[in-house]
């Protein structure tokens, strides 16, 4: 496993156990960060402590046509951003 597939399975199990608080935020929240903001559906966010660092976790939701079925239908696509505070 690498260092980034050990971070994910770190704030899966911290979501699981109920140990993260997410929130909801506006969907142009954080805009400085996001690619295609106007793409954002939902958005969320949580903090974590992790070796002494503080790491904001951005759970980003966008929502776009899907051109496999001619654009008749919209796909959903979860991005996870994590911004290091320190």
């Amino acid at each position: 496993m690498n260092k980034y597939e050990a971070l994910f399975d770190e704030i899966l199990q911290q979501t699981q156990a109920r140990e993260l608080e997410w929130r909801q935020l506006r969907r142009s929240a954080n805009a400085d960060l996001i690619f295609n903001l106007t793409l954002v559906y939902r958005q969320f966010s949580a903090e974590m402590q992790r070796r002494g660092h503080l790491l904001t976790l951005l759970l980003v939701e966008k929502k776009y046509d899907d051109p496999e079925h001619d654009f008749a239908y919209q796909r959903y696509s979860p991005e996870l951003l994590v911004v290091d505070e320190g």
